[in-house]
């Protein structure tokens, strides 16, 4: 026989269960809806130079992002990379200024603002998209350079 302290007991962590689980189901509800595949993938993936080069080269599909300064960005940055300063990269990222549907290579100098960028974009979930993924420039500009890459003014 069940005691009477435990049946509420019962009822009360079953609708424990039952309104906890709700926000996840909603949420993949909504997904599912709006068509949007999700993978488990880590925040973003660190590519060395050469992998990031070659990744340019055969994706045409590849968002380039230079998050360092408006004047570093006029010395020299890499062909067709878009420019946003790291200090304006969270408000981008807020106001939709990545494109959907896209791989993103993120580089700066020496990569430590790019990865900062990276894991930022990479909270948003971005990464678990299909069809998008969130690359940080091992090196940065600095040895993008050295290699002898071709770089625009």
């Amino acid at each position: 026989m069940i005691r009477l302290w435990k049946v509420p007991a019962i009822i009360f962590f079953v609708l424990v269960i039952i309104f906890s689980s709700c926000g996840c189901f909603r949420r993949e509800v909504e997904e599912v809806v709006a068509g949007v595949e999700r993978e488990d993938k880590p925040l973003y993936q660190d590519i060395p130079v050469d992998e990031a080069k070659r990744l340019i080269d055969i994706n045409d599909n590849v968002f380039i992002i230079d998050v360092r300064t408006q004047q570093e960005y006029d010395e020299g940055h890499i062909l067709g990379s878009k420019l946003i300063p790291i200090d304006e990269f969270e408000k981008a990222v807020a106001e939709g200024e990545i494109p959907s549907g896209r791989t993103v290579l993120i580089y700066c100098r020496s990569e430590s603002r790019s990865s900062k960028a990276a894991d930022m974009l990479g909270k948003t979930g971005y990464n678990n998209v299909k069809g998008q993924s969130v690359n940080n420039m091992l090196g940065g500009f600095d040895e993008w350079r050295s290699k002898g890459y071709p770089v625009e003014y």
